[in-house]
């Protein structure tokens, strides 16, 4: 599993800007590595690769480490390298750095205290019984972290970039705020933003009033799912006045909200979500949109929290 945390905001800056990666060799870890360096670039921040090993013994509440410094730091400096091998010139510091203990709850403070504001996490295929039973590293971050999240596929890198963004949007708060970060991000990019809004015959828009399908012709509801998108388009820009150059594209699609996110996004660089943090429970027996995504979504999946 892994962590990177560095920041990532419209209009402030870190006085050292910085992207936390954790690694663990993993697949998952090695794409979400090539991934930060990459946003690096992009960003000017300089990317910490953080590996959480385990402890032998505690000892009067002290943990004692299960390997030396020196062993721990060359292993973690060689699956770096590894990672990065053959991906070109990195062109920005990598730094090592090396937590011992529990890499759910190490990583899941180091989320919550870090002074950075973006974390990135290797995706894995947990089976649902161990989630439900001791939770995950991916899962645990996700919960603590007041910052955008963004989950990485081990395949990223495979394919091109197509300077294209999608971003699901329901008229809510939290979609409000993945639109603005899906276009701050479209500016360093120079990509186009697809906005994207889905319904059918039991979904439920809360924007300009709301989007009810029920009582609605076909024609007529995917009118109303046009105008919610176009005004929250609308609205966003105002906000957002030194990002009017961005291309946003409105997208209503007529589908279950996962089907319409996952089709739109297949060809796209990042899938941008609205992150609502719903109780760990609740998500795991009923489901939910984000979370389809996040297992099944073709490019990165960014979990924007609607925070202040």
């Amino acid at each position: 599993m892994l962590l990177a945390m560095g920041f990532h905001d419209v209009d402030t800056r870190t006085p050292e800007p910085l992207i936390v990666v954790g690694v663990d060799g993993s697949e998952g870890s090695n794409a979400a590595l090539r991934w930060a360096v990459e946003e690096a670039k992009l960003t000017g921040d300089r990317v910490e690769a953080v590996s959480v090993w385990p402890v032998a013994t505690v000892t009067h509440g002290l943990a004692v480490p299960g390997v030396d410094d020196v062993t721990a730091e060359s292993t973690t400096a060689e699956e770096v390298h590894a990672a990065l091998a053959g991906t070109g010139p990195v062109d920005v510091p990598v730094n090592v750095k090396c937590l011992y203990g529990n890499p759910r709850v190490v990583l899941r403070r180091a989320a919550a205290s870090r002074p950075a504001d973006l974390v990135v996490i290797g995706r894995t295929h947990e089976y649902l019984g161990y989630e439900v039973l001791a939770g995950s590293v991916g899962r645990a971050v996700r919960r603590n972290a007041s910052r955008p999240v963004v989950v990485v596929p081990p395949s990223w890198g495979c394919s091109p970039r197509t300077d294209v963004i999608a971003v699901g949007m329901d008229g809510t708060r939290r979609a409000r705020a993945a639109l603005r970060w899906a276009m701050a991000e479209a500016g360093r990019r120079h990509a186009t933003v697809r906005a994207v809004l889905a319904w059918d015959s039991s979904s439920r828009a809360h924007a300009a009033g709301a989007l009810s399908v029920v009582a609605d012709s076909h024609r007529a509801a995917q009118a109303k799912a046009e105008e919610i998108v176009t005004d929250e388009i609308r609205l966003t820009r105002e906000s957002l006045p030194g990002l009017s150059e961005v291309e946003v594209i409105p997208v209503a699609a007529h589908a279950a909200a996962h089907v319409a996110l996952l089709r739109e996004s297949a060809g796209a660089d990042l899938l941008v979500l609205g992150d609502h943090r719903r109780l760990e429970l609740d998500e795991l027996l009923l489901g939910s949109t984000t979370r389809v995504c996040l297992r099944h979504a073709v490019p990165p999946v960014v979990l924007v929290p609607n925070v202040p």
